[in-house]
């Protein structure tokens, strides 16, 4: 079935007076034209050239077309574009007509660019594929850019997400959290659709029932052919209430990121005037507008569909079509904000942020390599690059950059040596040496204020503590995080917090100047960036957590008013700065525990598990006692995550560590690993032994109540350290044991040989 849809002129000049009768005589100019007198005609034929002309060259919109696609547009047949029957609320025909978001979306790029389009439909979409091989169609709508389809297609930016839900019969609803609850199971899914190919790839195991539709798959899992069916959750949630299908359930939402798609426009490769049309149609459809067109059809999902969506302008959207590679400079050693790693890949917490963020903007990113802090602001200020994803702004760099709203805010610390006491404010540093980066803003700001301040500027933090460490320089001044994560690499067990000064780090994106266009488009992606997201990255990257009020600057205010205050005053101050290094004191002591400790579970972070290893290893070699180790894992522990949110798999980690912590005796040592690995050093236990405590340990887990429906088990892996063997090969080996118990079918202890 072919519907010709011609493009609508009169909506294409809403500033245009309407006369009486204009409206019809662009309407059936056929019939109007012969009752018009000759002067009259020729007054209507050029009036519809013209309107022709600037309807099909989209010149009321500001649209750039070539003269080739101007060309195009007056003299093509009409684009032939698919319509499905039956995948609503996105591409659907229903009451004679095409309806959904795709359509929508299609029809007013016609409209837009004087396009003129033909719907095709009826086929199924394994079909509609071989019509676009047979170049008996052109356009498919809603379609997933993958690698296997790019010889075929020419693929649009997106216009919507595509969530997936696995939904089941109402009898198993409690059965299945995640996906890897369907290991052996039969999962129908649309023929020819990217779950065909997607699914296989993350996750073999599942068996796949390829059916013709959502109806195909619906009735595949009510007839027992299918366990359940994965689709789209706006397409099922549509049918399944405008048909009133009972039986059939969501089992849980599918959050992992390969099946969250971004549905596009895909044109034949074969026609690429036409994708670039369509495209610069597409621009010119602001994000204000497609939202309305997406919650038209969405209802009440539509908040959960545009979570990650950032709602573009046209002039901005133009502007990311003319502009998909953004380069980037960052600062090469300012772990663990921003460093570049040994095999050359830029890293930490401002990689994360910046590829969140390009992803939803569908832009690809290109590290520009720069040996320090230095030549990164210099090879900016030349536009050798367009971005530093991660800095704070001084006077030197807002002549060349323009700045975000901020990500984060960290505290500024002092740090010296441990012989050194508090220090309250600038003016106790007059006459000493300070180490401080080079181009950094507090460099800036203590050149500029505090002149009796002697600094070294040096190329990173790395080299500052150093100096400090070596007794060059007295102090320096620093980010926190990047202060303690040296100090913790380094093993500066000379070096503490001493204070901290009031400018804090307010870490933003610098834009290079120039591009008013760039910054507001990644100035709307730093907002896009919900609390949930900054705090897991900060976890991720930051395993310290320090109460940003550890110093009250308020204790440290010289009060000298009066002689009269005066002994008044040295008391208050000798009591407040007593109260002052308390707080420094404690806050160091929290600072060693939070780089031995794991910040969530209160157990030791892999590096400190690690050194108690060798440690344990080295005093096996020599008293000849046995070590036994042992590895365990939650079983579907993603699936935790997946079904009842990160803040329950929080609690599940927390509550498994504490029962893991109770289960052992206090001469052994138990750590986190890794997400949800943990460690378990057991010294003067041989294989047997150690295999009874992994055994108790395991049904402990097991008979635990955690407040969830879905039960939660471990696997362990464990061996007997043997002489002469390297740690590494030891926790292989170990490690080893964990897999084969999990191909046992989880919830199993393996001895590793």
């Amino acid at each position: 079935m072919s519907i010709f849809i011609p493009s609508p002129l009169v909506p294409l000049f809403p500033r245009f007076p309407i006369v009486p009768g204009f409206r019809r005589l662009i309407s059936t100019p056929r019939q109007m034209i012969p009752s018009l007198t000759t002067p009259g005609k020729r007054l209507c034929c050029i009036l519809l050239s013209v309107l022709f002309y600037l309807s099909s060259a989209g010149q009321l919109y500001g649209l750039e077309l070539t003269a080739q696609e101007r060309q195009f547009i007056a003299t093509h047949a009409p684009i032939r574009v698919h319509n499905e029957t039956d995948w609503p609320p996105f591409n659907f025909y229903e009451n004679g007509m095409p309806q959904g978001i795709s359509i929508d979306v299609m029809n007013r790029i016609a409209n837009i660019t004087g396009l003129r389009i033909k719907y095709v439909s009826g086929p199924s979409w394994t079909e509609f594929v071989a019509m676009i091989k047979d170049a008996q169609l052109d356009v498919m709508l809603n379609i997933v850019d993958l690698p296997e389809r790019r010889p075929l297609f020419g693929f649009t930016s997106s216009y919507v997400k595509s969530l997936s839900g696995v939904y089941v019969h109402e009898k198993n609803k409690g059965l299945y959290h995640g996906l890897d609850d369907l290991d052996g199971k039969t999962i129908a899914i649309p023929a020819g659709f990217d779950l065909e190919i997607t699914l296989p790839q993350y996750h073999p195991k599942i068996h796949i029932l390829p059916v013709r539709d959502i109806l195909a798959c619906i009735d595949a899992v009510n007839t027992g052919k299918a366990d359940g069916f994965m689709e789209e959750i706006g397409v099922t949630n549509y049918i399944l209430s405008q048909r009133v299908m009972p039986g059939i359930s969501m089992a849980f939402l599918v959050t992992e990121k390969p099946f969250i798609s971004d549905l596009r426009i895909g044109v034949r490769s074969t026609l690429p005037l036409v994708h670039s049309i369509i495209q610069k149609g597409l621009n010119e459809i602001s994000g204000d507008e497609l939202n309305k067109i997406r919650q038209k059809w969405l209802l009440k999902a539509s908040k959960f569909y545009e979570r990650n969506v950032i709602n573009l302008t046209v002039p901005e959207k133009r502007y990311l079509h003319e502009h998909k590679l953004l380069k980037i400079c960052v600062d090469p050693s300012w772990p663990p904000l921003d460093f570049i790693d040994g095999s050359g890949k830029h890293s930490g917490l401002s990689s994360d942020l910046i590829k969140t963020i390009a992803e939803r903007l569908d832009l690809s990113l290109k590290l520009i390599p720069t040996n320090n802090w230095k030549d990164s602001l210099a090879t900016i200020k030349k536009k050798g690059c367009d971005i530093i994803p991660l800095m704070n702004k001084t006077k030197e760099s807002q002549g060349f950059l323009d700045f975000t709203r901020p990500y984060f805010d960290f505290a500024t610390v002092i740090a010296t040596r441990k012989d050194s006491s508090f220090i309250g404010d600038y003016f106790e540093l007059y006459g000493k040496t300070l180490a401080l980066q080079a181009h950094y803003f507090i460099t800036e700001f203590v050149r500029t204020h505090h002149p009796e301040i002697n600094i070294i500027e040096v190329e990173n933090t790395r080299t500052a503590l150093k100096l400090v460490s070596e007794h060059k320089a007295f102090a320096t001044i620093d980010s926190l995080p990047a202060v303690v994560n040296i100090i913790e690499t380094m093993a500066l067990e000379n070096i503490k917090i001493v204070g901290t000064v009031p400018q804090e780090n307010s870490m933003k994106m610098g834009v290079r100047k120039g591009e008013p266009p760039l910054y507001s488009i990644l100035d709307k992606g730093v907002a896009s960036l919900t609390e949930r997201e900054k705090v897991g990255l900060y976890k991720k990257w930051l395993d310290i957590e320090v109460e940003k009020q550890f110093v009250d600057r308020t204790l440290l205010i010289r009060i000298g008013v009066a002689v009269a205050l005066f002994l008044l005053f040295l008391t208050w101050r000798h009591i407040s700065l007593r109260m002052y290094a308390k707080r420094l004191k404690a806050l160091n002591e929290k600072l060693n525990h939070y780089s031995t400790v794991d910040h969530l579970t209160q157990v030791l972070n892999r590096r400190s598990i690690e050194q108690r290893l060798k440690a344990e290893i080295e005093r096996s070699k020599l008293i000849d006692a046995p070590l036994t180790l042992a590895l365990l894992d939650i079983d579907h522990f993603k699936s935790i995550n997946d079904t009842y949110g990160h803040l329950t798999g929080d609690e599940v980690l927390q509550k498994i560590a504490a029962l893991i912590t109770d289960g052992i005796r206090h001469n052994d040592h138990f750590g986190r690993w890794g997400g949800e690995e943990f460690l378990i050093i057991l010294p003067d236990t041989s294989a047997s032994g150690g295999g009874q405590l992994v055994e108790k340990l395991r049904r402990t887990i097991e008979a635990y109540d955690f407040g969830i429906e879905k039960s939660v088990t471990a696997s362990f892996g464990y061996a007997q350290f043997t002489s002469n063997e390297k740690m590494e090969s030891f926790i292989s080996r170990v490690d080893n044991g964990l897999y084969s118990a999990k191909e046992l079918g989880r919830n199993a202890i393996i001895h590793a040989q």
